[in-house]
C-alpha cells in the first residue's frame, strides 16, 4: 500500500501570473512551468535531479490530478514534462496534485485565491 510522504500546500493567484512565479510553501521554492524533476527532487520523493530524470525515463513515475476516488494516474515519462498548476482543473479553487514513484506518494493542494 502506498505511504503519503509529504503534504504540501500553496496558495496561488486566481488568474495565472504574466512572469514564471516562485512558490514559497515550505520554503521549497517551486517554479509555475517548472520541470518535473525539480518537483519530485524539493518534495523530497528523489534525491538528485538525476535520480528523478532516471525514475522519469524508466516510467517509474505517476501523477494524479484530483481526489483518488475521482481521478486516475497518468505515467510520465518524458524528462522534459513542465508542471504548471494552472493547466489543470481545479475543483472550487482548489487543486490537488499527487505524484508517485513505487510506494512513495507526495501531495501537493493548491488554493487559488
Amino acid at each position: 500500500m502506498p505511504q503519503e510522504v509529504a503534504v504540501v500546500e500553496e496558495a496561488l493567484p486566481l488568474s495565472r501570473p504574466q512572469n514564471q512565479v516562485p512558490l514559497t510553501g515550505q520554503g521549497m521554492g517551486f517554479l509555475l512551468g517548472g520541470k518535473l524533476d525539480d518537483w519530485l527532487l524539493k518534495l523530497g520523493i528523489t534525491k538528485s535531479k538525476a535520480e528523478a530524470q532516471r525514475k522519469i525515463r524508466e516510467g517509474a513515475v505517476s501523477m494524479m490530478v484530483g481526489d483518488s476516488d475521482q481521478s486516475s494516474w497518468r505515467k510520465v515519462t518524458d524528462p522534459s514534462f513542465r508542471l504548471d498548476p494552472y493547466d489543470y482543473p481545479r475543483v472550487g479553487n482548489v487543486l490537488v496534485l499527487t505524484f508517485r514513484i513505487g510506494r512513495t506518494l507526495s501531495r501537493v493542494r493548491f488554493n487559488f485565491q
